[in-house]
């Protein structure tokens, strides 16, 4: 392939489509013109699922956040159980404020449910729930409600804020997309969870883990 990009045939052009360059080769990399496409805002793709599929209001706002700008994510979440996937990032962080052995038999099992695909999705999916909750602790119940994805979550988002006053939403947020990535390089599931519910836990109690140097 790289032969073929150094040298290619008279009067031929290649055009090469990835959403992670991050996982190319540089050699590949260096050997190309980057042309960056932006994402689509949450309006535009709400636009587009009231065009192209049957959910109500909620559901499109919902999906609009999940997708993080990619109509073609948008557009495969329409066939996702949500309310499952929701419940699934809620009982995550709920569990993480139990003892460890609790902690560790929940990694356990949700490990041997679900597929690599579906972890992703929850965990992006509790990204979403804890921005909300981030919201609210922000700006309150009535200003924060317009910027919601998880508006039917409002009772037991702001249960959550008013348990949780020193919640680190910062590196809360962090550590779930970084265990994402985790998972795109294919590290254990059940390490990623076990290491995750820990320190969601420490989150919880306001504290900052400290990174290795």
């Amino acid at each position: 392939m790289l032969k073929t990009l150094e040298e290619p045939p008279k009067n031929s052009y290649f055009i090469l489509i990835t959403s992670s360059p991050d996982q190319l080769l540089p050699t590949v990399l260096s050997r190309c013109q980057q042309v960056r496409f932006n994402l689509l805002s949450a309006t535009e793709i709400e636009t587009a699922l009231e065009k192209w599929a049957d959910l109500e209001e909620k559901e499109r706002i919902f999906i609009a956040g999940l997708a993080q700008g990619s109509l073609r994510r948008a557009l495969e979440l329409t066939g996702e159980d949500l309310k499952s996937l929701k419940q699934h990032a809620v009982d995550l962080l709920r569990t993480a404020f139990k003892n460890p052995s609790q902690r560790a038999a929940y990694a356990q099992e949700l490990a041997r449910q679900v597929d690599r695909r579906y972890l992703k999705e929850v965990l992006e999916n509790l990204i979403l729930w804890l921005r909300d909750a981030f919201h609210i602790s922000l700006l309150g119940e009535e200003q924060a409600q317009k910027y919601l994805a998880n508006v039917d979550d409002l009772e037991t988002l702001s249960r959550f804020v008013n348990n949780f006053p020193r919640f680190n939403y910062d590196q809360a947020i962090q550590e779930i997309d970084r265990s994402v990535n985790m998972l795109d390089r294919y590290v254990q599931p059940l390490l990623v969870l076990s290491v995750l519910l820990k320190i969601l836990g420490q989150c919880g109690r306001g504290q900052v883990q400290e990174k290795a140097a």
